[in-house]
């Protein structure tokens, strides 16, 4: 680890971002999933802002030239359910010198596409509602197989994504917290 303040930092990054000289965006992941925005439309509207996507999602070395409708197309074929993985799959003669991260990257920054997170939700039995009750759960969950802590499934309440959950728990990443979600019998993800 770099012998940095992490507060400093964050106040730093948090300056930058206020003077919109920097943006975060989230990890890229090919499992991800990303729809496109009511603002995708700019991308046929905007001379200026095709043209950067243009420079910057195009590999010079391979000289391929894409159309307004077809750099419309790729970002409006982004919607809900949809893997990256899959998306890129499908297209994959589309995709030829199209830096894929970039694509992605791009179309966050300017607001074309947005990046659909899962949300945990617990759905307790009836009556299911205080401490004891989740912890009696829980052993019955552990004698079951099932991974999830009364901690982790008190913060599951379609509030908080997976990505959120996983930064509170600090226990495991989101591919193991979605793995245990989907192995117990009374949680959700919901996609928005």
């Amino acid at each position: 680890m770099a012998d940095v303040d992490t507060e400093l930092a964050i106040d730093c990054v948090a300056g930058l971002i206020c003077q919109d000289l920097v943006r975060l965006v989230d990890i890229f992941q090919y499992s991800n999933i990303y729809a496109s925005t009511k603002d995708v439309g700019r991308i046929a509207s905007d001379t200026d802002l095709r043209e950067k996507c243009l420079a910057t999602i195009l590999d010079p070395a391979v000289r391929k030239t894409m159309t307004t409708n077809e750099l419309f197309s790729l970002y409006a074929a982004l919607r809900p359910g949809l893997r990256y993985e899959d998306f890129c799959l499908t297209r994959e003669s589309k995709l030829i010198g199209v830096h894929r991260r970039r694509l992605i990257t791009f179309g966050l920054v300017n607001g074309l596409i947005r990046r659909v997170l899962p949300y945990p939700l617990h759905l307790p039995l009836p009556g299911e509602s205080n401490i004891s009750q989740l912890i009696a759960q829980e052993k019955m969950d552990a004698q079951a197989g099932n991974q999830l802590k009364t901690f982790e499934l008190s913060l599951m309440d379609g509030k908080k994504s997976l990505d959120e959950l996983c930064c509170i728990v600090r226990e495991r990443g989101p591919a193991e917290l979605a793995e245990a979600i989907a192995a117990h019998q009374r949680c959700i993800l919901v996609y928005k």
